[in-house]
């Protein structure tokens, strides 16, 4: 009996389309895995905290041996 390994791969994805591709992958079944940090926007006189792709452009599948 062979024992199936999952890996971990990364994907690239379109200039700020990481939580689409999310949401893509996570619908066909996949383990995803998209880090996000919170960072500070500053406009004009204003300040909000965001939160931002730590990988931009990059998300990671969980995906079992080909």
């Amino acid at each position: 009996m062979q024992e199936t390994k999952k890996k971990w791969f990364a994907v690239r994805t379109k200039p700020r389309q990481e939580e689409i591709a999310t949401m893509h992958y996570m619908r066909q079944g996949f383990a995803v895995y998209a880090p996000r940090v919170q960072s500070m926007r500053r406009h004009a006189r204003k300040a909000e905290k965001v939160m931002r792709p730590l990988f931009p452009g990059y998300i990671f599948l969980h995906l079992g041996d080909a």
